[in-house]
């Protein structure tokens, strides 16, 4: 228990606030046990006799983002605890989606990314009736342009465009990789500091094997874009799923990390029905009908 409240404190948590969410990765430096499970402020709706290790045992990777690398092991990194689970209970604590802007290279020769951005931002937007608003896509000269009042009201999600060793060097079979949502620590344009969740701020593109606008290619970044909003690969070893969406690995889903065609592989490039029920129990108002940004771990309600 100590190293948990550590991490929490670490994260400027209050430790008796933990929450929990699937088709997400879990993450965390230590064990959960019943008592901390019990210590939610949502306890009373979780029945000790119901807990059991295989549920509160919950095991994943901390690990800080250095160099500018995007994966470890072909995994997006995801530095802080943003979803953890209970048996049948879940939590999540919710990027600030508002006000996300994507920035591109300005370069040539990722001057066609900004296009399918917009594609892809705007399927997952529209996917559900939720809290997702658009997302301004601009390059790094129209980034640079704003004042810096104007940029820190964003959450910015920079792109990079290269060979695979520059932008995706864990993975070298990568088309794409991404980071999972992150603390940030910032004056998020209120003239004090806070801290809050965002979305993943980075994603890599490799050149080799992204470089002209269609339906496959929109859908590989509509996949790096889920995993900046938390979403996982449904095969993924550390993953919980999202209530009432598909518990089987091989379901038909954008998240997929798979190879197309291969035996048993269901990667679609578009978002299957599975992926939409991700998307609005994840990012729909719960209760009380609020899309406003709350900082730590909530009980979601499944949509």
């Amino acid at each position: 228990m100590l190293a948990v409240e550590s991490r929490l404190r670490e994260l400027g948590m209050d430790v008796t606030e933990v929450t929990f969410s699937g088709r997400m990765l879990a993450f965390g430096d230590a064990y959960l046990s019943a008592d901390a499970v019990l210590s939610w402020p949502d306890a009373a709706d979780i029945d000790a006799a119901d807990i059991d290790a295989a549920d509160t045992v919950e095991k994943g990777t901390t690990l800080a983002v250095v160099d500018g690398t995007l994966t470890v092991n072909g995994q997006p990194r995801a530095p802080d605890i943003f979803s953890q689970r209970s048996n049948n209970k879940y939590l999540f604590h919710r990027p600030d989606i508002n006000s996300v802007v994507i920035v591109i290279p300005s370069t040539a020769a990722a001057s066609f990314l900004v296009g399918m951005f917009q594609q892809a931002s705007a399927a997952i937007r529209d996917a559900a009736n939720d809290c997702l608003a658009a997302v301004q896509v601009m390059t790094e000269n129209q980034w640079n342009a704003l004042s810096f009042n104007i940029r820190r009201q964003h959450k910015p999600i920079f792109v990079r465009y290269g060979s695979v060793g520059t932008v995706c060097p864990d993975d070298f079979t990568a088309r794409a990789c991404a980071l999972y949502p992150r603390l940030e620590t910032r004056d998020f344009g209120d003239a004090a500091l806070a801290t809050r969740m965002v979305p993943g701020t980075r994603i890599g593109v490799v050149d080799s094997a992204i470089n002209s606008n269609n339906t496959e290619n929109v859908g590989i970044l509509m996949h790096e874009l889920m995993h900046t909003l938390g979403v996982a690969h449904p095969s993924d070893p550390g993953s919980t799923k999202v209530t009432q969406t598909s518990s089987v690995n091989t379901v038909s889903s954008v998240m997929q990390n798979c190879v197309p065609g291969s035996v048993g592989c269901n990667l679609t490039f578009t978002l299957s029905p599975d992926d939409v029920d991700v998307i609005d129990t994840l990012y729909s108002p719960q209760p009380g009908g609020s899309c406003a940004y709350a900082f730590g771990l909530k009980i979601l309600v499944a949509n």
